[in-house]
């Protein structure tokens, strides 16, 4: 029978595989036996209905019969009285009548069925029997999903021919795409943010600093997770690629801002030294007179050269340098 089959045979195998907490069988036809008792013969044994079930009761039991210590060792002893055939069923005690036992089988009859069920499930039109298996809390879905794959590799080989394994609902599938949406997105956004820096700071290092930063921050995320015991999964995968967005945005900014006070410090560097330069020629030249200019509140000093032209257009080039307006410098 299926549903046998997928309970006894293909359901142990399962949950010996690692990160598999429990596997849950729907569908199919259970077997169960019948007693269907005669009235006729009941009351020819003056028994009543509930004598019959109560005995099937007492007897089809699995219960413990307590410990047994030894050799620093303890035992928990078990009684298995369950039935498993027909003829056992047959064979229970109901009453004993002048001296001699009353068997269910004196009152009623024993046949072999199925149990209600409530659930159909049904592959390709005909009947099937769904096997649904659950991890282990904080299990890895890939690998349970990776060694299912293998352990039905080997349970096929010893099924016949006219039993058909298929997988019908795999979620590690879904794990797998949002690993593959997270390094497409660290891809893309990456050559995104290198192509905006490089292309308006016009900088090879400082377009460097953002291809480091972005996967140090995600190998960071990494390693808080696995030190978390967290795994992948597609809630940890999903925070991921959306956090993704938030690094890209954030390097850009602090990358840019860097460049811009790097590159105020050049110029402030570059005019010191020429305006250092300028005072250091004035000072070696005989001056004739000062005359002292205001523009727009600031005091600048114009040095008229004595000694001829030349060095008047040095100290109008130096003064353009700084950013004076040609009003200033006539």
């Amino acid at each position: 029978d299926l549903w046998e089959r997928a309970e006894y045979d293909i359901k142990p195998r399962l949950l010996r595989l690692k990160g598999v907490a429990r596997v849950d069988l729907v569908g199919g036809k259970e077997p169960e036996y019948h007693v269907v008792v005669e009235p006729t013969r009941l009351n020819a044994h003056h028994l009543a209905l509930t004598q019959v079930t109560d005995a099937i009761k007492q007897t089809n039991v699995f219960t413990p019969a307590g410990l047994h210590e030894e050799n620093r060792q303890l035992y928990l002893a078990m009684v298995d009285g369950r039935v498993r055939k027909p003829s056992e069923i047959e064979d229970i005690p109901v009453a004993c009548e002048n001296g001699a036992p009353v068997l269910v089988r004196d009152v009623a009859k024993v046949e072999r069925g199925a149990a209600p069920s409530y659930k159909i499930v049904s592959a390709d039109g005909v009947e099937a029997v769904l096997l649904n298996v659950y991890s282990q809390p904080g299990g890895n879905t890939v690998a349970i999903a990776d060694a299912l794959h293998e352990e039905l590799k080997s349970i096929r080989l010893s099924q016949p021919a006219d039993i058909n394994l298929a997988l019908f609902y795999d979620q590690s599938l879904f794990v797998r795409e949002g690993l593959r949406s997270v390094w497409e997105s660290i891809a893309f956004g990456l050559l995104l943010s290198v192509a905006v820096l490089y292309l308006f700071l016009r900088s090879a290092k400082t377009t460097l600093v953002a291809i480091v930063a972005i996967p140090a921050c995600l190998l960071m995320t990494v390693a808080v997770m696995y030190g978390a015991g967290m795994s992948f999964n597609l809630m940890t995968l999903g925070g991921i690629a959306a956090a993704i967005g938030l690094i890209i945005d954030d390097a850009i900014v602090v990358v840019e801002a860097v460049h811009e006070i790097n590159r105020s410090r050049c110029l402030f560097a570059t005019h010191y030294h020429e305006l250092t330069r300028l005072a250091e020629r004035l000072d070696a030249l005989t001056l004739h007179h000062v005359r002292a200019r205001e523009y727009k509140g600031d005091l600048i000093l114009l040095h008229e050269l004595a000694s001829g032209p030349a060095d008047r257009s040095y100290g109008i080039a130096v003064g353009r340098l700084a950013g004076l307006p040609p009003a200033v410098l006539a």
